[in-house]
């Protein structure tokens, strides 16, 4: 996505960010809307803000996230609001990622990295430094 927001995270009306076409809701309340979605300097500022809004508005996601549950993390964004498409649509569509990376991306020209990335290691960075102040809190 544009504006390194890989998360499709939307912004806040007087925030900065980019308005793109995008649908809400699913089945009879399915729409074409343009929304505003936030806009970041690099992939890595992206991936962060991605990691602090799960620790902070969805934890039972991340909780999910790191017992290896994709189906309960897709279950956990959907009772907090998080997408509006059907919730089998969207467990597909990460079941499908995530097949995908497993697969190191099939038909594609360039091969898998053996090690993680800078965008990968920042939100798995991002996500420790926030679970770790969750569980200093708690």
């Amino acid at each position: 996505m544009p504006g390194h927001n890989f998360a499709g995270i939307k912004a806040a009306p007087a925030a900065p960010g980019q308005v793109f076409p995008t649908i809400e809701g699913h089945g009879a309340t399915r729409r074409e809307v343009h929304a505003r979605f936030r806009a970041y300097e690099n992939p890595e500022a992206g991936a962060l803000d991605y990691v602090r809004l799960l620790a902070t508005r969805y934890p039972d996601a991340v909780a999910a996230a790191r017992a290896g549950d994709s189906a309960g993390f897709t279950r956990a964004l959907a009772e907090g609001g998080y997408f509006t498409a059907a919730p089998e649509a969207y467990a597909a569509g990460l079941a499908w990622r995530l097949a995908s990376l497993d697969a190191g991306f099939p038909g594609q020209t360039f091969a898998p990295q053996p090690a993680p990335s800078a965008l990968a290691q920042a939100a798995l960075q991002g996500l420790l430094h926030l679970l770790r102040a969750a569980e200093d809190r708690g």
